[in-house]
């Protein structure tokens, strides 16, 4: 499964942590709502509204 994102950077602190994220915009904007959705649901349970989406 491909994702218009790379991780560049992190730290990992005492009580927190910090990412820098490169996301490919022209490649992320080409997903659909729905497609977003199914990709979430693979890794989560979803909320509601996600749930519903997919629904119909």
């Amino acid at each position: 499964m491909y994702v218009p994102m790379c991780l560049c950077a992190y730290v990992v602190m005492s009580n927190h942590t910090h990412f820098v994220l490169y996301v490919d915009d022209k490649k992320a904007n080409r997903l659909s709502d729905k497609a977003v959705a199914i990709r979430w649901h693979k890794l989560f349970k979803g909320t509601p509204l996600t749930q519903k989406l997919l629904a119909g």
